[in-house]
């Protein structure tokens, strides 16, 4: 059976290749499909080629491959935003969280990219240094990862914009065709959570080395 391991991000030279991505996406075998899949793991070959497989496959499953996915170029000036939690958030340090990769545009709802929006506060970014960012849109998405603390045992929702948001690595399962690949590269701990499903339909922005090209914009 098919897992993270038998994937490589340079598997977008092959058709035959990236049909094995599609499976465990669970995305049907289309021109659409196959095309967003090849955008995606091109541009993180070539602008974040640290990425493991299991990361760039948690970012297509929280990608609606039937929708556009394209890199583009943001220009100085830029305005993004994103929606943090607390701990996320560096006090008076006008610099991106090192570990934040996804944005979206002003506009956005926190409702349509998969995050709660309890206990978050929406971040205002600028571009201050041109750079690339690959577009997609929100799929919805099953959370099986995230804790349930004792004293909040209320089912919580969130997507990879909000997992890689914040550096979160934990996979996401786009509903049930895909459960069982991705249950044999869990561990253990990790199959006891229950997944819960968080909406998608608006537009995400991966921004490799965001750090490097966005500043906080106090409000």
């Amino acid at each position: 059976m098919m897992n993270a391991n038998d994937l490589r991000l340079d598997d977008y030279r092959q058709d035959r290749r990236v049909a094995r991505w599609l499976a465990l996406v669970g995305a049907t075998d289309a021109d659409v499909p196959r095309g967003n899949v090849k955008a995606t793991l091109r541009f993180l070959a070539e602008r974040l080629p640290a990425t493991a497989p299991g990361e760039a496959l948690s970012f297509l499953i929280g990608m609606d491959l039937s929708k556009v996915v394209i890199p583009m170029q943001l220009p100085v000036d830029t305005k993004l935003i994103g929606f943090r939690e607390a701990d996320a958030l560096n006090r008076g340090d006008t610099r991106p969280d090192l570990r934040a990769k996804f944005f979206a545009f002003p506009g956005a709802s926190p409702h349509r990219l998969g995050i709660r929006v309890s206990s978050r506060e929406v971040v205002h970014y600028n571009v201050h240094t041109e750079c690339w960012a690959l577009s997609s849109y929100a799929s919805g998405v099953l959370d099986f990862w995230t804790d349930d603390s004792p004293t909040d045992r209320t089912d919580r929702t969130t997507s990879t914009f909000e997992a890689m948001s914040l550096g979160t690595t934990g996979m996401h399962q786009a509903f049930s065709p895909i459960k069982r690949h991705f249950t044999e590269m869990l561990p253990a701990h990790e199959l006891k959570k229950t997944g819960v499903h968080a909406t998608g339909g608006d537009r995400q922005l991966l921004v490799p080395q965001a750090w490097r090209y966005i500043g906080i914009v106090e409000q």
